[in-house]
C-alpha cells in the first residue's frame, strides 16, 4: 500500500511481472508491453514520488523526469488498460495534420471539443500550436546557399 502523505488515503500498489510468453501478468488481466511500461511507471511513481502542490493549487504525486519510449515498429502504443476516446485522437491528430489552428474546425470536421476552453471563443484562433508547428517547422529555414552567401558576405564585411 502507498500512503498520500498529505490525506493520509491508502492505495494498492499491483507488482507487474513479465511473464515469459512475452505476455505482461497482473493479479488480473494480462496486461501487452504497452500497458505494461505504463502501470511500471505508476508503480514507481506510487512509491517513489512525492506529493507536490502544481501551480494551479492540485496537490499531484510526481516524480522528476520519467519517460517511456516504444519502438513504433512493433505496432502503435495504445493503452488497452485506460479508456480512449480513439474517434478524439484520430480527430485530432488529423486536424494537427492539417496545420491548422481553429478550434472551431476541429470540433466542426471531427466533432472533437478538446481545445474549447483555450484560445479565442470567438475566431477560434488558437495561435502557432502543434498542427502549426508540424506543418510548417521548415518554413523559416534558409537554404545551405543562403546561409553560405550570408556567411560570405559576413568575412568580406570584417
Amino acid at each position: 500500500m502507498i500512503k498520500n502523505k498529505w490525506t493520509g488515503e491508502e492505495f494498492p500498489v499491483n507488482e507487474c511481472n513479465p511473464a515469459q510468453t512475452g505476455e505482461f501478468k497482473t493479479s488480473g488481466p494480462i496486461l501487452n508491453s504497452v500497458d505494461y511500461e505504463y502501470h511500471q511507471l505508476i508503480e514507481k511513481i506510487l512509491k517513489e514520488g512525492l506529493w507536490k502542490q502544481n501551480r494551479t493549487g492540485t496537490k499531484t504525486l510526481s516524480i522528476f523526469g520519467p519517460q517511456v519510449s516504444f519502438d513504433l515498429r512493433n505496432g502503435f502504443p495504445l493503452l488497452t488498460t485506460k479508456k480512449v476516446h480513439l474517434k478524439s485522437i484520430i480527430g485530432e491528430l488529423l486536424w494537427f495534420l492539417s496545420g491548422s489552428t481553429n478550434k472551431h474546425e476541429l470540433k466542426e470536421k471531427y466533432g472533437v471539443s478538446i481545445w474549447d476552453e483555450w484560445g479565442d471563443d470567438e475566431t477560434g484562433e488558437l495561435g502557432p500550436i502543434y498542427g502549426h508547428q508540424w506543418v510548417n517547422w521548415n518554413a523559416n529555414r534558409k537554404t545551405d546557399n543562403e546561409l553560405y552567401e550570408e556567411y560570405l558576405k559576413k568575412v568580406k564585411s570584417s
